[in-house]
């Protein structure tokens, strides 16, 4: 009878601590003082206590030494995590990169003493209802930054244990709470309601955070309900013709014959999902595209066959000034998309706001005017004075800091600091540069630290424009969490996104990052859980 092999055990690693995993196999455990393999297969155990007793008296004199070949080694596995993850591949995980990448980012919110603001929203994977915590802060190198701080599951949506939670994560990070500036989700009541809302308790909390409304949600909610006051319900019959075709492999088939008579090419409809906010339009568009093939399908249906929905829309007598309406869409809805496009981009900052809301206000003027303050006294018109794309005077500065309610800010050192903002304004090399990519120029080319402008930017660039970073988490969410992977926990889950959302490097810039991290090298060896 063949008797079955001893595999090694990681217990063994807490009472011999020159004992590790070795990279042969199973079968075998690594002694980091001879640094040898040990085959624990036939004796275990005692293979690990006869090499204690024959190292014992060496431990004393020889430091445990660590190759650069070994460090090249577990740079190159973690990188191979990054890479796997990144592209939805099976591994195991020691819980080492996942750790690393959001407290090496909270490390520097606490070092710099940042502001930053957290955004959250709520989508359902199954019976689990999914909450993301982004947070968002500016650094003096690389500009915003927006870090996925956790991700964790609950049943309960009520302003109260959203708050908790939020609460408790901070506590956990160990963020300072009295540096949070913002707090943004979409605009529902159980976050900017006026009485018992997440915002209210975050206020009995922080009485200084602001409201950092989603204003991507603000116009796509605008279109919604200007389109829905139609006489033609658009995002119906855009969700009914795709479910129309979507489940049946003979209906497609059909419209393709249609597609080919007329000579149109036969693109697959778009599907629309109400909840975002950039997906009407190309349903729209790509419905136009077919317009005649759908047209005569429909019509050869019949009264009888059609849906009564469709029938409205496409029926002989009705189908031309359907078309209108769906052409009036078209053009006015680009005005709204082009606007959100600009709010979600990743290096879009407050500074700019106030200019794009004010573009739109014309062709938006009284659905957003009752939502949007476009005074002089508005908190985002006095942040659109500090964007550095014109000329800005200190008293400009000085109304931000009282806007924005700094404390700790030397109003005598911030004017002399002030100075070196005119001289950059006239510099060549800020032309065509985004905001923040101009504080950044001036705070590398500068002399002194400039710390009262590092202590106001950081403030008002990390105060978000939208919740579409949140957003952004439910997508890679779908990605990782496909059918075929959904038997992965949320911890998994949210070990993987936030690989995703920090680690935004390529692999070889991953690799040279992971080298020089002793730290983390070591806990990736020894398969330890990293620690700060």
């Amino acid at each position: 009878m063949l008797k079955r092999k001893t595999t090694f055990n990681p217990e063994w690693t807490k009472e011999y601590g020159f004992i590790a995993k070795s990279r042969k196999d199973d079968c075998h455990a690594y002694c980091t003082v001879c640094r040898c393999d040990v085959d624990v297969s036939s004796k275990g155990r005692g293979a690990s206590n006869s090499q204690s007793a024959g190292t014992s008296s060496l431990l004393s004199f020889f430091r445990e030494a660590t190759s650069p070949q070994d460090d090249k080694i577990s740079a190159a596995e973690l990188c191979k995590v990054c890479h796997a993850v990144k592209h939805h591949q099976s591994y195991r995980t020691k819980g080492v990169t996942s750790p690393y990448s959001i407290q090496a980012h909270v490390d520097y919110i606490k070092k710099n003493e940042l502001h930053y603001s957290l955004a959250t929203d709520a989508s359902n994977k199954g019976t689990a209802k999914c909450f993301p915590i982004v947070v968002r802060d500016f650094h003096f190198e690389e500009g915003v930054q927006n870090a996925l701080l956790d991700f964790y599951s609950d049943r309960n949506e009520t302003s109260e244990a959203i708050t908790n939670q939020l609460l408790a994560k901070l506590l956990t990070s160990g963020l300072n709470l009295q540096k949070l500036s913002a707090d943004t989700a979409d605009n529902a009541s159980v976050n900017y309601g006026k009485h018992n809302s997440v915002y209210q308790k975050l206020k009995l909390a922080q009485n200084d955070v602001l409201a950092a409304n989603c204003l991507a949600h603000i116009l796509h909610n605008a279109t919604r309900y200007a389109a829905g006051n139609l006489d033609l319900d658009i995002e119906n019959i855009v969700l009914k013709v795709y479910s129309h075709f979507s489940f049946s492999a003979s209906r497609t088939a059909q419209l393709r014959e249609f597609c080919e008579f007329v000579e149109v090419d036969g693109s697959n409809l778009l599907r629309h999902v109400v909840t975002r906010w950039l997906s009407l339009l190309p349903s729209i568009d790509r419905m136009l595209k077919c317009w005649k093939p759908l047209m005569s399908y429909f019509q050869s249906l019949g009264e009888e066959e059609c849906p009564k929905i469709l029938w409205k829309c496409f029926a002989e007598d009705r189908t031309e000034g359907s078309e209108m309406y769906f052409l009036f869409l078209s053009h006015i809805l680009k005005v709204f998309s082009d606007s959100i496009e600009a709010l979600e981009a990743k290096s879009f900052s407050i500074t700019s706001v106030f200019k794009v809301m004010s573009e739109l206000k014309v062709k938006a003027k009284r659905y957003v005017t009752e939502r949007y303050d476009f005074s002089e006294s508005s908190f985002h018109r006095k942040m659109s004075k500090l964007s550095l794309t014109a000329d800005v005077s200190y008293g400009e500065y000085s109304d931000a800091v009282q806007a924005c309610k700094l404390k700790n800010i030397d109003m005598d050192g911030l004017y002399e600091e002030y100075g070196m903002v005119e001289a950059i304004l006239s510099s060549p090399e800020i032309e065509g540069c985004q905001s923040e990519e101009r504080y950044l120029k001036l705070f590398s080319k500068a002399d002194v630290p400039l710390e009262n402008l590092r202590k106001v930017c950081a403030y008002i660039f990390s105060i978000p424009c939208s919740n579409a970073h949140s957003e952004r988490i439910f997508s890679m969410m779908s990605s990782a969490w496909r059918n075929e992977r959904n038997r992965l926990d949320v911890e998994s889950v949210k070990a993987e996104l936030q690989i995703c959302v920090i680690f935004t490097l390529d692999c070889t810039d991953m690799y040279k990052k992971f080298l020089s991290n002793k730290k983390l090298l070591e806990a990736a060896r020894k398969g330890q859980k990293y620690k700060k």
